[in-house]
């Protein structure tokens, strides 16, 4: 440190100074050092003057070609640096672009890796090893396969040791137990491995999956937001039922022989059915095989009803190649005999044309029809079989007014008709009948000349094999009545039965009420 420069000494010297009284003298201005010497005064040319102004002066065509390496372009970082060789037992740098310098690599570490990269097979996958991508393995799933096989063997050889040890345990626990009196407690060790063990090989898969979180409900009701009203379920049952549901019923068919069908097919219809099936001589040898089926049709109870169908099938084609019914019932050939002819046509409609499931439907619906007439036609005879009693009910039927009369009356006459169930012997007697002749007392006249009701009832099939009722009345009158009758009302009489029938009520209530309008005006 310069001296001359310390404020400290400069004060003290100055006062000394003072006190001897000699003259001050100036300090001395310290020597400037010299300037390194400037480009021009080494010879050399100035680079200031000599380097082209920059801007628009300065375009990029005339820019010097620089190295690609040179530029401040950045590299992937998942891309290693080029393995430059280095001077033989010398340290070398590898440097990256715009980058600190990476640690020193030896030679000898070089050689060794590029070594181990040459050494690699070539897989085929054409990618190179800086990207570090795995080569494809051909044999990874065998090598897959193979582990997880080895690690089954290496369990099964542990299943099998603890099997063998617990089972030399229990062994020497029984020859003791025998030799001594008291029984010694069991040994509780390797207790949990064994109930593992048991568990792993005896239970099925689906009872070996842990048991549900018992927060899982609590999650539920948190993660619900309708649990925060007032409205909601105040809390969700947290009872852990560890009982499976049952197995629903499955909707797939059941296979089942003929047989065991025919009861469950015999639920939807009122026949009871049986089947012959044969098969029919061949003509000529290149026409198709044909199969005759004889189905007999009966009523149940038996009697009502009966019918065979013989069907023939082409067993190439599988369509029905004729259909007949060569028997039928006799009280339903008038009604049902015309449908059947329609089916059985070969140049009817194609719809209906040998179409078997029409044929035993239209038969099922006629005989629903049929039986409910013929009870129909039974309690009508019963009521008009003795004209003093036919006369008694009209008595009674007139004096209860129509518009006062009571729902629960009209209830009673409809459960005591559903009561009169005739015999089966009266239903066959009238199965097939379609009138029904109700003949009306008149004192001043003999009973040959005494007024009759007509009651028809017909039964029609559409083209959908529904069967379809047709009711109405026709009434044979004296001629004086008719004279006497000024507003006529009795030409009005089969429009009122028509009209009673249509509002819901039935047959047997409409006859009533006509029955008892005719004998009044006769008893008069």
């Amino acid at each position: 440190m310069d001296p001359t420069r310390d404020p400290e000494s400069s004060q003290a010297r100055q006062l000394g100074e003072l006190q001897t009284g000699s003259e001050i003298p100036e300090p001395e201005e310290p020597e400037e050092p010299e300037l390194p010497p400037t480009p021009t005064q080494k010879g050399l040319e100035d680079p200031i003057v000599t380097t082209p102004p920059t801007g628009i002066h300065n375009t990029p065509s005339k820019r010097s070609g620089r190295r690609r390496s040179d530029r401040g372009m950045k590299s992937s970082p998942l891309k290693q640096p080029p393995m430059r060789p280095s001077d033989t037992g010398a340290p070398s740098k590898k440097r990256r672009q715009g980058k600190a310098a990476v640690p020193f690599v030896f030679e000898g570490e070089e050689d060794a890796a590029a070594g181990e990269e040459a050494a690699k097979p070539d897989d085929g996958t054409g990618t190179h090893f800086a990207r570090r991508v795995p080569p494809l393995d051909p044999y990874g799933e065998q090598r897959a396969r193979r582990d997880k096989l080895q690690a089954e063997i290496a369990q099964l050889q542990a299943d099998l040791e603890l099997a063998t040890a617990g089972n030399e345990r229990e062994r020497v626990r029984v020859q003791q137990s025998a030799r001594r009196s008291s029984k010694q407690p069991q040994s509780s060790s390797n207790q949990e491995e064994l109930l593992d063990m048991l568990s792993r090989h005896l239970l099925p898969a689906e009872q070996t999956a842990p048991a549900p979180d018992a927060s899982q409900p609590l999650f539920d009701l948190a993660m619900d937001p309708t649990s925060w009203f007032t409205l909601a379920s105040p809390a969700l049952p947290l009872t852990l039922t560890a009982e499976s549901e049952s197995t629903p019923i499955s909707h797939h068919p059941i296979q089942m022989t003929a047989a065991e069908e025919l009861p469950y097919l015999q639920i939807f219809t009122p026949f009871s059915i049986s089947q012959t099936t044969a098969i029919l001589p061949r003509e000529d040898p290149s026409s198709p095989l044909l199969r005759q089926h004889t189905i007999n049709v009966s009523s149940s109870p038996p009697g009502l009803f009966g019918a065979r169908i013989e069907l023939v099938a082409n067993t190439s084609t599988l369509r029905v190649d004729s259909l007949s019914v060569p028997a039928l019932d006799p009280s339903a050939v008038p009604e049902l005999g015309p449908w059947i002819a329609t089916l059985c046509d070969r140049a009817a409609n194609t719809a209906t044309d040998r179409n078997v499931t029409l044929l035993t439907w239209s038969m099922a619906e006629w005989h629903r029809i049929a039986l409910q007439r013929a009870h129909f036609w039974a309690l009508l005879a019963a009521e008009t079989s003795d004209p003093q009693t036919l006369l008694e009910n009209a008595r009674e039927l007139r004096q209860r007014r129509r518009k006062k009369r009571r729902r629960d009356d009209e209830d009673e006459d409809l459960e005591g008709d559903a009561l009169k169930r005739p015999s089966r012997t009266d239903l066959i007697a009238h199965m097939g009948r379609t009138s029904f002749d109700v003949s009306i007392p008149d004192d001043s006249v003999d009973e040959a000349h005494w007024p009759r009701l007509r009651v028809s009832w017909k039964i029609h099939i559409d083209w959908t094999g529904e069967g379809q009722s047709t009711v109405g009345v026709l009434a044979g009158l004296p001629g004086k009545w008719h004279n006497a009758d000024d507003s006529k009302a009795l030409n009005g009489l089969h429009k009122v039965f028509g009209d009673m029938v249509r509002k819901e009520e039935t047959p047997m209530n409409a006859v009533r009420t006509v029955v008892a309008l005719l004998a009044g005006d006769g008893g008069r």
